[in-house]
This record gives C-alpha cells, structure tokens and sequence, in this order.
C-alpha cells in the first residue's frame, strides 16, 4: 500500500478516535504506537516514515504516557488535511501519473510493432506483387509469341492461297 494511503487511513483512524473520545469524555484522545501497528499493518520505520511529513506539517502530535506507552494524537491541522482528504488525493496524484508514464512508453513501443507488422506484411506484398508481375510478363510474352505464329501462319496461309 502507498505511503499516502497509510497515512490518509491513519488520520482516519486518529480522527475517529478523537471524536470517540471527546463523545466519551475519555482523557486519551490518540493512539499507541502498538495500536497503529497492529491496525495499519506497518512496523516502526514505516511509522517514522508516515509521521515525518505529519508531524512537518504539525498535523499530529506525539505523546508519551508515563513514559512507556508512546503515540500519536491528532491536531486541528490533521482533521483539516483528513477531511479534505489531502494524502488521498496525493496517492490517487501519483496512481494518475504513473499511468500516465506507463502510457507515454506503451505507445510508442505498440506503434513501432504496428510499424514493423505493417512494414512485413507491405514486403510479403511487394514480393508476392513482384511473383504475380512476373508471371504477367511471361503470359504476355508467351500470349505474343502465339500472336507471331498466328500471324507468319495467316502471312503464309494468305501468301500461298495468292500463289495459287
């Protein structure tokens, strides 16, 4: 799954725990590392990864409770950038782009092979037009021939009858 993904699900997460919470009257409005590993499938590093830009941008907050139980919470900032699903827009940005990459290199290679089906098959053509042209010729030349004998057959025929 996409970084942008994860972390568009994560404020969702985060989101939906905030308001539970304030519904609930709960004092822990955010969740354990542990609990984001386990709901996002994702170890620490992927977590560093995701949270970076979140906490760049001071769309989260980290916290530590008694100094054992570390995690996320989510700001203002954060329910703003989920609610106008801004990483979901990124990584659906990117999905666009990619396609559109993949397009501009499928084009060309498909044309080209087009290309090369169109040129062979123009060959075979030309050979098989050159096979046919050749055979016309000799018709031709063989059709003439016989013109030749007719025609020395009548000159004779027509020289002899004159002769009698």
């Amino acid at each position: 799954m996409n970084i942008d993904k994860k972390r568009h699900i994560l404020l969702k997460i985060l989101s939906e725990k905030t308001n539970n919470a304030k519904i609930n009257n709960e004092q822990c409005i955010g969740l354990s590392n542990n609990e984001i590993f386990e709901l996002l499938n994702i170890d620490r590093y992927e977590l560093e990864v995701i949270a970076s830009e979140f906490y760049e941008n001071k769309e989260v907050n980290f916290y530590a409770m008694y100094g054992i139980k570390r995690g996320l919470s989510i700001t203002t900032k954060g329910t703003s950038s989920y609610s106008t699903k801004k990483y979901l827009k990124r990584y659906k940005s990117e999905n666009i782009n990619k396609a559109k990459d993949l397009v501009t290199i499928i084009i060309p290679v498909i044309s080209v092979i087009i290309s090369l089906i169109i040129l062979y098959t123009s060959k075979s053509e030309v050979s098989d037009m050159k096979q046919q042209q050749i055979l016309i010729e000799k018709t031709q030349d063989s059709i003439g021939n016989r013109l030749n004998q007719m025609n020395e057959f009548y000159i004779n025929q027509t020289s002899d009858s004159l002769k009698k």
